[in-house]
C-alpha cells in the first residue's frame, strides 16, 4: 500500500543528498477522510438537523472542500520546487523547458492553480486542457466552492446572486445536503454537504492525475491510492 510520503529526496549535481517538504498527500488524505466523516451523516431527515449532527456535518463538509482545493495548490508548489532539481520522472516532457519555466515563474506565482496547471502544460509543449470540460471544469467547480467559502459574502434571499450562480453552474454535479430544506439557498446551505465534499476531493485528484499523464510521467501519489480511499472509508465509519 505503500506509506505516507516525508517528502521528495533527490541528490544535486554534486551528488549531495537533498530532501523537500511535501504536504499534497496530507492534504488530499484529509480531503477524502472528512469526506467519509460527512456522508455518514447522510442520508439526512431534512431541516433543521440535530444540533450534534448539525456541528460535525457542516464542519466536515466544509473542511473537505477547503482540503481538496488546497491539494491542487500544494501540487503545483510542489511541481515548481521540483524544477530545482528536474528529473524526467517528475516533470515529464516539461523537463527541457525547466529552464524557461523558472525565469518566468513569477509572472505567473500569484495566479491561481488552474492558471499555473495551462501555463506549464503549454509552456512545456504539452496538450492543454479543455476548460469546459471534466475534469478541468470539475477541478474549476471545486476552487469556486472555496473561494465563496473563504472568502464568504452574506446575501438576502431576494438578491442571492452568488447562490443563483453557483446552482446554475453547479446542478446535477453532485446530491444536496440531506439536511437542508428545499427552499434554502444553494449556496451556502444546500451546496455544502457531503455530496459536494466526496465530489470534490475525487475532482482534483481526476485533475492531477490527467495533468501528470498530459506531462508524460506518473501522477506521484498514485501508489499511495489504496491509502487516499481508505481514509475515506474510516471517515464513513466514524458516525459518532
Amino acid at each position: 500500500m505503500g506509506s505516507a510520503p516525508a517528502g521528495r529526496l533527490s541528490t544535486t549535481a554534486s551528488g549531495t543528498a537533498v530532501t523537500r517538504s511535501a504536504w499534497t498527500f496530507q492534504h488530499l488524505r484529509s480531503a477524502a477522510y472528512l469526506a467519509g466523516r460527512a456522508s455518514a451523516f447522510e442520508p439526512g431527515s431534512g431541516f433543521p438537523a440535530p444540533v450534534d449532527v448539525d456541528t460535525r456535518y457542516v464542519a466536515f463538509s466544509t473542511g473537505a472542500i477547503i482540503e481538496a482545493a488546497c491539494t491542487l495548490e500544494s501540487a503545483i508548489n510542489e511541481l515548481r520546487s521540483d524544477m530545482e532539481i528536474p528529473t524526467d520522472r517528475t516533470l515529464g516532457k516539461t523537463v527541457l523547458e525547466v529552464p524557461t519555466m523558472r525565469r518566468l515563474w513569477q509572472t505567473v506565482d500569484r495566479l491561481n492553480p488552474l492558471d499555473k496547471v495551462q501555463w506549464i502544460l503549454l509552456l512545456g509543449r504539452c496538450e492543454p486542457f479543455d476548460q469546459g470540460s471534466d475534469p478541468f471544469q470539475a477541478a474549476s467547480d471545486v476552487m469556486a466552492i472555496r473561494n465563496e467559502l473563504v472568502h464568504f459574502k452574506a446575501q438576502w434571499t431576494e438578491d442571492a446572486q452568488v447562490s443563483q450562480r453557483l446552482e446554475q453552474r453547479l446542478s446535477g454535479k453532485f446530491p444536496v445536503s440531506g439536511w437542508a430544506a428545499p427552499s434554502q439557498l444553494f449556496f451556502p446551505y444546500r451546496c455544502v454537504g457531503a455530496g459536494a465534499a466526496n465530489w470534490a476531493w475525487r475532482s482534483v485528484r481526476s485533475l492531477l492525475i490527467d495533468f501528470y499523464q498530459r506531462l508524460g510521467t506518473v501522477w506521484p501519489l498514485a501508489n499511495l491510492n489504496p491509502q487516499i480511499e481508505a481514509a475515506f472509508g474510516l471517515g464513513a465509519e466514524e458516525r459518532q
